[in-house]
């Protein structure tokens, strides 16, 4: 049995063309691939074995099979979903994201706020009786006064605010504590998101 590959290798030194056509690479590509009826597949691998490359170049390009799935790059620091993929710009009201579930969007659907679906604690303390703390009565944003209370009463896990703080749900680090503001939006999405989830 012979295999027989239509992959055309012309202009080496200036560029290579992958097609059954001999077509020559186009001048401005390294790489040009042809096709009118086939795609480019990507490598495809979990969020795991994403995380385990060693030292990934800047720009290197993966789908990523699980968790958030979707096309993702690496941007010289951190991997970032792309654009229009799953872990991209579109999100709504109900969808699983992030370690959450998404309660509130705004500029068309590409930024919002999560709720995690984890109940970090039953009998958790608000505070620390009698501690005054300063900075953190703000209406509407929760991530500053859960700074403020972090600021004053150190890292912890014996307080709300603490234990937002320090939560890694969904392999993320940016939870906190709502604010009453946040937390009426969530209550106002609830038969949303009870009806999507």
């Amino acid at each position: 049995m012979s295999i027989l590959f239509a992959l055309q290798f012309a202009n080496a030194q200036t560029g290579v063309s992958i097609s059954g056509t001999n077509a020559n690479p186009d001048g401005s590509a390294m790489l040009d691939v042809q096709s009118t009826d086939k795609g480019i597949l990507i490598p495809r691998m979990t969020e795991a074995q994403r995380n385990a490359i060693t030292s990934p170049a800047t720009g290197l390009m993966i789908y990523q099979t699980d968790g958030t799935a979707g096309f993702y790059y690496y941007n010289g620091t951190a991997w970032t979903a792309m654009a229009g993929s799953s872990g991209g710009a579109t999100h709504y009201v109900g969808e699983l994201y992030g370690g959450g579930i998404v309660f509130y969007v705004y500029d068309n659907g590409q930024h919002g706020l999560i709720a995690s679906l984890d109940d970090l604690s039953t009998g958790i303390q608000w505070g620390v009786l009698g501690t005054d703390i300063s900075n953190c009565e703000s209406g509407y944003d929760g991530a500053a006064n859960t700074a403020a209370i972090v600021t004053q009463l150190g890292a912890g896990n014996t307080y709300a605010a603490g234990l937002c703080d320090i939560y890694t749900g969904g392999s993320q680090t940016d939870w906190y504590l709502p604010a009453s503001w946040e937390l009426n939006l969530l209550y106002d999405e609830a038969f949303m998101i009870s009806k999507n989830w």
